[in-house]
């Protein structure tokens, strides 16, 4: 399995097969055509850090990073609307984590997240920001996230919460 990461808008056609793999995840769990609204390309992907986990070409799971130096670069305002005050500038925003499938359990998500993290201590960051479901709530607390309090957006089905990580 390789890793490798990039910036949005210097590889576009790389962007555009990201976009058909969350999709076609997503799909398996939502309907397709909010699939497609939800987590299709957006105007944030063009400068976010991408993380890929490929075998042989084929990308097995995907993730994006976020920098925003203010409440305007924040992606998802629809999840994270509520919190906006309690952010120290600039602050990372890890999301659009997925894996495929079958290879979900095989440790493509914690390299995924892994890579994520370094890339934020570089960034300077003072706050990781990041939304999940509640089945991770004890993995992101045992990694120093501290949960804020529920995700404003419902477009997803689940029980979404809203977590922060203090660097330094």
């Amino acid at each position: 399995m390789d890793v490798f990461v990039f910036k949005g808008r210097s590889n576009y056609n790389m962007l555009k097969e990201l976009e058909r793999f969350r999709i076609d995840v997503w799909s398996r769990i939502i309907l397709p055509n909010i699939a497609g609204q939800r987590f299709g390309l957006d105007s944030f992907d063009m400068f976010a850090w991408h993380v890929v986990v490929a075998d042989k070409g084929r990308i097995l799971g995907s993730a994006r990073l976020i920098i925003a130096d203010s409440f305007l670069d924040i992606p998802d305002m629809c999840s994270f609307n509520p919190y906006i005050k309690q952010m120290h500038y600039p602050v990372a925003f890890m999301n659009r984590l997925v894996v495929g499938e079958q290879y979900r359990s095989n440790g493509v998500g914690k390299r995924l997240n892994r890579k994520r993290d370094e890339l934020v201590v570089l960034s300077h960051a003072h706050e990781v920001w990041i939304e999940a479901e509640k089945n991770r709530h004890v993995s992101l607390l045992q990694n120093n996230y501290r949960h804020i309090g529920p995700s404003a957006d419902e477009s997803v089905d689940g029980d979404w919460s809203i977590y922060c990580k203090k660097m330094n």
